[in-house]
C-alpha cells in the first residue's frame, strides 16, 4: 500500500524514468535475464539507427562502414541528447 501511494504521487515522467531504471537493474542485475539483456541492446542498437540514421541517404551511410570511431561518436552524441549521458562532464574529464 505505501508503495502504491508512493507511485500516485510521481508524474508521468517520473514513473517512466523509475521504470527505466528498474527494468535496468533487473535486466544487468540477473544472470537469469541475460537474453533478455542482450535482446534489450539489439533494441537499442536498433532504435538508434533508426532514429539517427531513418532518413539519411544511402550514399552517406556507406562510409560509417569504415569509420567505427564516427558511428561510436553518433552514439554517444544520441545518448546525451536523450539525457542518458551528461556530454559536458565527458568533456571536463577528457580535458582534465
Amino acid at each position: 500500500m505505501a508503495k502504491d501511494k508512493e507511485l500516485a504521487k510521481l508524474s508521468r515522467e517520473d514513473l517512466l524514468e523509475n521504470l527505466e531504471g528498474g527494468l535496468y537493474d533487473l535486466l544487468t542485475s540477473e544472470e537469469e535475464y541475460a537474453d533478455l539483456a542482450e535482446m534489450t541492446l539489439a533494441l537499442g542498437i536498433r532504435h538508434f539507427l533508426q532514429a539517427r540514421f531513418g532518413e539519411t541517404p544511402r550514399e552517406e551511410l556507406a562510409p560509417l562502414f569504415e569509420d567505427a570511431e564516427q558511428l561510436l561518436a553518433e552514439l554517444v552524441a544520441h545518448a546525451g541528447e536523450m539525457g542518458l549521458v551528461d556530454l559536458d562532464a565527458e568533456d571536463e574529464e577528457e580535458e582534465e
